[in-house]
């Protein structure tokens, strides 16, 4: 492939493994787990305790779960622009039918906004 000669040209439309353009911002590239780290880190120095959230024999549970002055939040944590899986979905639903914050986060700064 030759090189782009001018500024003026665009760039090939190149993809990653993932399918998500190479040129596209870092905020829309972060894992989950960088987003999930820097959110409870923050969560933590706000108050908030932070647990792993397991349920054995029971998939599609939010894998953490933030206390703070008798508030309970189940978050689950995306890519940025990734949408949880219908059973993610389906149990974050039930969640909040019980009155629970049940969020889904894909964006660092969203997810301090809950807990701050």
């Amino acid at each position: 492939m030759p090189l782009l000669s001018s500024s003026s040209e665009e760039a090939p439309n190149i993809t990653c493994r993932t399918g998500v353009p190479l040129h596209e911002s870092k905020e829309n590239t972060v894992k989950e787990s960088k987003i999930e780290q820097a959110v409870k880190k923050y969560a933590r120095e706000n108050g908030w305790l932070v647990f792993k959230f397991t349920s054995p024999g029971r998939r599609g549970v939010p894998d953490k779960i933030f206390l703070k002055e008798k508030n309970a939040v189940f978050p689950e944590f995306k890519s940025p622009g990734k949408k949880p899986g219908p059973l993610q979905e389906k149990t974050l639903e039930k969640i909040r039918k019980q009155g629970f914050n049940a969020p889904v986060i894909d964006k660092i700064e969203a997810g301090k906004k809950i807990f701050t």
